[in-house]
């Protein structure tokens, strides 16, 4: 399970069989639709915030959401599941957070950038392992890499955008230019 599509308020997981199941209360769904990731039997799901089942989807609970006062202006854009029980959330900020239970609880590992607060955008922003040891993020206009703890700084600035931007053997497989 890496990937669901939202429609009419579900999720559509295949795992190989085709599942219907019923997106948590309060998830927001961005243009790149809800990321959703198995770390043993345990589903975690981006979709605004970072929710948690350990029932296929039956009952979730929610363990990351917006910072006190920024309800609105706040999401989870892009989530990506490691090794072990290692798990790494994106937000709509370029704030990069780790959990290592799972799920459970985050932290923040790399800070975002200064934004207004206005209401989350649809956006391209993505986050996605490079084939090895660390993590691509595009952020706005700029591809970021960062290791397991948070540490590293942009790539290249995009020219036009960047959508879905699969990884496909540590190269970013793009629709677009990036700048070096």
């Amino acid at each position: 399970v890496e990937r669901a599509a939202r429609r009419h308020g579900a999720l559509w997981v295949g795992d190989p069989a085709l599942h219907r199941v019923e997106l948590p209360r309060g998830a927001r769904i961005f243009e790149g639709g809800a990321s959703l990731h198995a770390i043993g039997d345990r589903w975690v799901l981006a979709a605004g915030d970072v929710f948690v089942s350990d029932d296929q989807g039956a009952r979730w609970r929610r363990t990351l959401g917006p910072p006190p006062g920024r309800a609105e202006s706040w999401g989870v854009v892009g989530l990506a599941a490691s090794t072990g029980r290692a798990a790494y959330a994106l937000d709509n900020t370029g704030a990069l957070w780790r959990s290592d239970d799972a799920g459970d609880e985050f932290a923040t590992i790399a800070s975002g950038r200064v934004r207004e607060p206005t209401a989350p955008r649809p956006s391209s922003d993505w986050l996605r392992w490079d084939g090895g040891d660390a993590l691509l993020a595009s952020i706005g206009q700029q591809v970021f890499r960062f290791d397991r703890e948070g540490r590293g700084g942009p790539l290249g600035a995009l020219r036009g955008a960047v959508f879905g931007a699969p990884v496909d053997d540590g190269a970013v497989v793009a629709t677009s230019s990036l700048a070096w």
